[in-house]
C-alpha cells in the first residue's frame, strides 16, 4: 500500500514540475532537466533510502525545488510464494584430465641425484608435466665397519737366567701376549715360562765315557774228538764272542796229539806215566798290553798245568767311544711385521728358531693379525608396477633393503621394506580432475621408521597433502663392525715323546677361535720340538 502511495506522489511531484517548466517556458527560454538519484540510508527526511529528484535549470541544479522521495518503512515479510518450476539442466562440465605417474629407474647422475635413483614424472593426459618431476635419490651407502680390533701380538722373550733349573746352564724362554700393546712382554703378560738346558758336559780325561752300546766279550770252548779245523784228532775249539756273535778270524783250534803207531806186540812193559792234561786259563787286564790299548782277555792253554806259551792268545776291549758333542744352544727372535708375510696378509708376528745362532728355517713360524671388517652394503631402492590387490588404480611398488650380495641389483631376498604407491581414483565427470604431483624432502636423522636419514615422499593432490600416502625411503644402516681377530696362543710343555731322545720342549702355536685364551687341540695350528743336547 505505502508502495503505490509513493509513486503517486512521485507522478504528481512531476506534474507539478512539468506545469512549472510551462508557465515558464512561456515568458523565458530557459531549459529545465531533472535529475533522479537512488540512495540507501538516511538523507534528508528520508531514514530508509530513497529517491533524489533535483531540478536543473540550464543545467544547475536548484536546490529550492529538490525533492525527496522516501521508501517506506520495512513490511513485514509476506506469506512465501509457490516454488518455481525447475530450471533446465545446466550443460556438462568438461571432462577430468587423467593423471598417471611414469617412474623411470637410473644410475647415473641425475637431477639432485649423484647416486642414482628413480625419476618421478606426473603425466596429464598422457602429457608429461615438467614442472612436476621429481627424483627419488638412492640412499647414501653406509659408512664402512669399523676395522676389527687387532690381536695382542704374541711375544717371546729369551734370557739366560735359569737359576735352578739347569745344571749346566741354558735358556729361559717367557712367551704371553701383549695385552697392553707396548711392545714389552711385562711380568704379569707372561702365560708360559720353558728352560731349555744345555747338555752335559762330557767327562775329562783320554778315557771317554764308553760309546753306546760297548761290546761285550766272552770265550766258548768246545771239546770235540773228529777231524775240525788242522786238528785230525780231535782237540778243543775256542770261540770268541763279542756280544754274543763268534768272531771266525779269532777261532781257535787247540789239537791233540797224533795217536802213535801200534808197536809190535812186547813184552808188557811198566806203566806208562798219566797222560798230559790240557786246560784253558782266562784272566782280565787292563791299559795297554800285548797290543791292547784299553786292556782285554789273556787266554792261556795249560797242559798238565804249565802254560803253553806259543798258544797264548790275547782278546782286546775295543776302543773308548767318542765324547758325545756338546749340546746346542737354541733360543728365539720375534719380529713384528706389517704387510703380507708367510701365511699373513695384515701382519703379525714372526719366530724363529735359532740352534747355536743359525736360523731353523722348516721350525719358522708367523702369528697372524686380525683381518679388517668388511665394507658396510649398499642401500638400494627398486619399483615396478606390480602393485596386486594393493592399489585398485594401479600404481607403483617400491621395495628397498641392502645389496648384500653386492651385485648391484635388489634381489628378492634382499628386501627389507616395500610400499605403494597408488594412483588416484579417476575424477567423477562433471568435476575438474584433481592435479596430482610429488614432492620430495631429504632428510637426516630419525624420522618415521627411518634411523639414519632418508627421503621423505608426500603425494599431493590439488595441493594438499595426502597423509595416509606419505612414504619414507629410508638410507641404509652402517655395515656392521668387523668382528674383532682372534689373539694368536703359543703353548710350551715337556710333553715330546718320541721326537726328543734326550727330552726337550713342545711349542704349540694357534689361534684362539672360540676365545676362552686357551690353546685347545682343534686349535693347533703347527707344532714344533726343541730337543735337549
Amino acid at each position: 500500500m505505502k508502495k503505490h502511495i509513493t509513486i503517486a506522489l512521485f507522478i504528481a511531484v512531476m506534474a507539478g514540475l512539468s506545469h512549472a517548466s510551462c508557465d515558464e517556458n512561456k515568458n523565458n527560454t530557459s531549459t529545465t532537466t531533472m535529475r533522479t538519484t537512488s540512495f540507501d540510508g538516511a538523507q534528508s527526511n528520508c531514514t530508509n533510502g530513497g529517491i533524489r529528484v533535483e531540478v536543473l535549470v540550464d543545467g544547475t541544479v536548484d536546490d529550492a525545488q529538490t525533492q525527496y522521495i522516501c521508501n517506506g518503512a520495512q513490511g513485514t515479510n509476506g506469506n512465501n510464494g509457490q516454488n518455481g518450476q525447475d530450471g533446465q539442466n545446466g550443460q556438462n562440465g568438461q571432462n577430468g584430465t587423467n593423471a598417471t605417474i611414469q617412474t623411470t629407474s637410473f644410475d647415473d647422475a641425475q637431477g639432485s641425484c649423484t647416486n642414482g635413483g628413480i625419476k618421478v614424472e606426473v603425466l596429464v593426459d598422457g602429457v608429461v608435466q615438467e614442472d612436476q618431476t621429481q627424483y627419488l635419490c638412492n640412499g647414501v651407502k653406509g659408512q664402512d665397519g669399523n676395522d676389527g680390533q687387532n690381536g695382542h701380538n704374541v711375544l717371546v722373550i729369551t734370557s739366560d737366567e735359569v737359576g735352578d733349573n739347569c745344571a749346566n746352564g741354558g735358556i729361559r724362554v717367557d712367551i704371553g701376549q701383549d695385552a697392553n700393546d707396548n711392545g714389552t712382554l711385562d711380568a704379569d703378560e707372561i702365560l708360559n715360562t720353558r728352560h731349555i738346558c744345555n747338555g752335559a758336559k762330557g767327562e775329562n780325561g783320554e778315557n771317554g765315557t764308553n760309546g753306546t752300546n760297548g761290546t761285550n766279550a766272552s770265550i766258548l770252548t768246545t771239546a770235540f774228538n773228529d777231524a775240525q779245523g788242522n786238528c785230525v784228532n780231535g782237540g778243543v775249539k775256542v770261540e770268541v764272542l763279542i756280544d754274543g756273535v763268534v768272531k771266525d778270524d779269532q777261532t781257535q783250534y787247540i789239537c791233540n796229539g797224533a795217536k802213535g803207531e801200534n808197536g809190535t806186540n812186547g813184552t808188557n812193559g811198566e806203566n806208562g806215566t798219566n797222560g798230559t792234561n790240557a786246560s784253558v786259563l782266562t784272566s782280565k787286564f787292563e791299559g795297554e798290553q800285548h797290543g791292547c790299548t784299553n786292556g782285554g782277555i789273556k787266554v792261556e792253554v795249560l797242559v798238565n798245568g804249565e802254560a803253553q806259551n806259543d798258544q797264548t792268545q790275547y782278546i782286546c776291549n775295543g776302543t773308548n767311544g767318542e765324547n758325545g758333542t756338546n749340546g746346542t744352544n737354541a733360543s728365539i727372535k720375534t719380529t713384528a711385521f706389517d704387510g703380507k708375510q708367510g701365511s699373513c696378509t695384515e701382519g703379525g708376528v714372526k719366530i724363529e728358531f735359532l740352534v747355536d745362532g743359525v736360523v731353523q728355517n722348516s721350525q719358522t713360524q708367523y702369528i697372524c693379525n686380525g683381518i679388517n671388517g668388511q665394507n658396510g652394503h649398499n642401500a638400494l631402492v627398486a619399483t615396478s608396477d606390480n602393485v596386486g590387490t594393493k592399489c585398485t588404480n594401479g600404481g607403483i611398488r617400491v621395495d628397498s633393503g641392502l645389496d648384500a650380495n653386492n651385485n648391484g641389483k635388489l634381489d628378492s631376498g634382499e628386501i627389507l621394506n616395500t610400499h605403494y604407491v597408488c594412483s588416484g581414483k579417476d575424477g567423477t565427470n562433471g568435476t575438474n580432475g584433481t592435479n596430482a604431483n610429488i614432492r620430495t624432502t631429504v632428510f637426516e636423522g630419525k624420522q618415521s621408521s627411518c634411523t639414519n636419514g632418508g627421503v621423505k615422499v608426500e603425494v599431493l593432490v590439488d595441493g594438499v597433502v595426502q597423509s595416509d600416502q606419505t612414504q619414507y625411503l629410508c638410507n641404509g644402516t652402517n655395515g656392521n663392525d668387523g668382528q674383532n681377530g682372534h689373539s694368536a696362543l703359543v703353548v710350551t710343555s715337556d710333553e715330546v715323546g718320541t721326537d726328543c731322545a734326550n727330552g726337550g720342549i713342545r711349542i704349540d702355536s694357534g689361534l684362539d677361535s672360540n676365545d676362552n685364551q686357551k690353546l685347545e687341540s682343534g686349535e693347533i695350528l703347527h707344532s714344533r720340538y726343541v730337543c735337549n743336547g
